[in-house]
């Protein structure tokens, strides 16, 4: 592993669960992310869609393909450990 974020701990819990929550894997972009989800919710992409029932409260909006589109996520993407973090796993799994 060449991941700091990644301990061996994370490596059982995601083979065991399928998901593992990565304490600070997108501490450096805190600020960057919530821009870029407004940026998302004022100008939704091709695929956007309000998945709400008219009976419900609150609001589940979905959107996807965005990461090129919305320089926010593009910076979060190209700038974060994210990837590496990605791959460390992808190693685990091979």
């Amino acid at each position: 592993m060449t991941q700091p974020l990644i301990s061996d701990a994370h490596v059982d819990t995601f083979a065991r669960d399928g998901v593992v929550r990565v304490r600070g894997l997108f501490a450096d972009h805190v600020a960057t992310l919530p821009a870029g989800v407004d940026r998302n919710l004022t100008s939704p992409g091709r695929y956007a869609a309000e998945n709400l029932l008219a009976h419900e409260a609150g609001r589940f909006f979905d959107d996807y393909c965005n990461w090129s589109r919305i320089p926010e996520f593009e910076e979060v993407v190209h700038n974060s450990p994210a990837a590496t973090v990605a791959a460390d796993d992808a190693e685990v799994d091979n």
